[in-house]
């Protein structure tokens, strides 16, 4: 793969450009009691502006009572409400992966641990449901929530889905998201010895098919669980944390790995000169803004200690576009990295227009 660096090396770097934000607390005016939202080990998509949360569980370690009950966040009025379910819904279940795809107006979720459909619900399905611990199962079931009615009705339709090819193992707390038609699941604890993967896998979300575990190449992640994935750019994934194994014991990563979805490649980023270090964590969440950068925010610093992660960490994958740049200097809301990167990209752009070299490298060089 090549590298992943600006064409000029006076644009912005990628690998300098972490960023700590402020962030603000807002209440949410709930319409159901008990709080629906008030569960652990859940999943969360959106489709447009709408929100649907699922499963998750409650009580501790010992006594989990997992759900399976789908709610809706309306971001606007900060209001949650139950989902009316048409459809056969997954078992209760926890530690799955959940991600969405707006031109389908689909909700999907891979895997999970939790109970096992009884003979009577359970329908023609590929999927398998190994026991890890006594009434415990672990799955690579496919469920699909249907979002398009709930504007109108209120309404969600789940189905399973029957797909083809070869899936993964069954697991829980892998890293789960997609790209245009096809879902990434990577790692996990897997199957029922619980062991950690670092294996990724593509669902072709139209034709239901697996690819199997894809022929990657580059620098690729240790195995882990309770990771995240993210978008960025065009054909990128952004990797970060989650929890490995040290021989015995668990240990959580501060690493980052980007994946270029076309390449099948991987590539670790070097962070070794952000300062503060950037913290380990696991559990956290990690999502793309309307411009491209990652946010990757909370989760826990140790396995052994509920220590919260407090920053927020920026991570940008390639340089703004002009468009982004200006927008950003308008509203008032640029750094003066950014300020700075505009200029750069202004001159870069009039060195085009005029087919002049750029004369600050040396030597000079024709503008790409």
């Amino acid at each position: 793969m090549p590298p992943l660096k600006p064409r000029c090396p006076h644009d912005p770097d990628p690998e300098n450009d972490f960023k700590s934000v402020q962030i603000e607390y807002q209440p949410a005016s709930l319409l159901t009691n008990p709080n629906p939202l008030h569960v652990c080990g859940g999943g969360a998509a959106a489709v447009g502006s709408d929100i649907f949360y699922f499963g998750g569980f409650l009580g501790t370690h010992g006594n989990r009572n997992f759900q399976n009950t789908v709610a809706h966040l309306n971001p606007s009025t900060r209001t949650v409400s139950q989902v009316n379910i048409v459809g056969s819904s997954p078992t209760r279940k926890a530690f799955f992966g959940m991600c969405s795809y707006e031109k389908l107006n689909e909700c999907y979720v891979f895997g999970g641990l939790g109970e096992r459909p009884s003979e009577t619900d359970r329908v023609q399905t590929p999927a398998s449901y190994l026991e890890i611990t006594r009434g415990r199962y672990v799955n690579n079931a496919v469920h699909v929530l249907v979002t398009g009615d709930y504007a109108s009705t209120g309404s969600c339709t789940w189905r399973e889905m029957l797909y083809t090819g070869d899936a993964p193992d069954p697991r829980y707390s892998s890293a789960f998201i997609n790209r245009d038609n096809f879902a990434y699941v990577f790692g996990g604890v897997c199957n029922s010895s619980v062991e950690f993967g670092n294996d990724l896998h593509r669902l072709n979300l139209r034709s239901a098919e697996w690819s199997g575990a894809l022929p990657v190449t580059g620098e690729l992640p240790s195995a882990r669980c309770r990771a995240s994935l993210a978008l960025s750019s065009t054909s990128l994934l952004v990797l970060c944390g989650g929890v490995g194994q040290n021989g015995t014991n668990l240990s959580s990563h501060n690493d980052i790995f980007i994946f270029h979805t076309e390449l099948l490649c991987w590539y670790g980023v070097n962070t070794s000169h952000i300062q503060p270090p950037l913290e380990a964590r696991f559990a956290h969440y990690s999502c793309q803004d309307l411009i491209g950068d990652v946010y990757i925010v909370g989760g826990r610093m140790s396995p052994n200690n509920n220590n919260q992660a407090t920053t927020i960490v920026r991570v940008r994958t390639e340089p703004l576009s002009l468009q982004n740049l200006a927008l950003q200097v308008y509203g008032g809301i640029a750094t003066s990295e950014d300020v700075e990167s505009l200029g750069h990209l202004i001159q870069r752009l009039a060195r085009k227009i005029r087919m002049e070299p750029c004369s600050s490298c040396s030597p000079p060089h024709a503008w790409m």
